[in-house]
């Protein structure tokens, strides 16, 4: 009975997560909580819901949306605290928080509240992948829209030593030297990004 419980449940994981990449935004809701009501303790499914209502917060500016979004990715969390990738998910979500709130209306404050908790999930994210780039440069940008220079330098200049050939940790390093007036520094960066794209193309 439980292995037939738990195929079935992955089986309409699988069904929804396909409805969902096909924009079927309700029906990939209701498979998924279908999966998650079969399975409740797989963070997977917890992910894959909130990742749906994610994107309809993006598209649609909907606090609701935000509020079931980030009550999935807290569960997937808790199911699986060692994996990155679930911190990093939250940190997006909070990030697009502060983008929705950047509007006449909304304070200052609340904005950079939800760039704090971005800060604090990307922390916890790049604690679980300390190899990430990725993680490091987000960081990276978080404290830059927060107006912490130094510590955004700090940031990139770690992706980029993780990681040489992330060009956008280099772009990041140039833009935030142009600012602090370290013109030569931003020209030697953007020759070098320049170097590489060619190297690659």
């Amino acid at each position: 009975v439980e292995v037939t419980r738990m195929g079935v449940a992955w089986m309409k994981f699988d069904a929804a997560s396909r409805r969902a990449i096909a924009g079927e935004t309700i029906a990939a809701i209701e498979g998924l909580k279908a999966a998650i009501k079969l399975d409740p303790g797989k963070a997977l499914y917890h992910h894959g819901l909130g990742s749906v209502y994610a994107r309809e917060f993006q598209d649609t500016r909907d606090g609701h949306a935000f509020q079931l979004a980030h009550a999935e990715f807290k569960a997937a969390t808790e199911l699986n605290p060692l994996d990155g990738r679930l911190f990093g998910l939250l940190g997006q979500l909070y990030v697009s928080a502060a983008q929705a709130s950047s509007s006449p209306t909304t304070s200052d404050e609340q904005q950079k509240a939800w760039l704090r908790a971005a800060v604090q999930a990307y922390e916890r994210a790049t604690h679980l992948a300390p190899f990430s780039a990725i993680y490091r440069y987000e960081h990276a940008r978080l404290y830059w829209m927060l107006g912490e220079r130094s510590e955004a330098e700090r940031r990139a200049k770690e992706a980029e030593d993780l990681e040489p050939n992330f060009l956008p940790a280099r772009a990041l390093l140039a833009r935030l030297w142009v600012h602090a007036g370290r013109v030569d520094e931003a020209r030697n960066q953007l020759q070098e990004i320049q170097a590489r794209q060619a190297q690659f193309k």
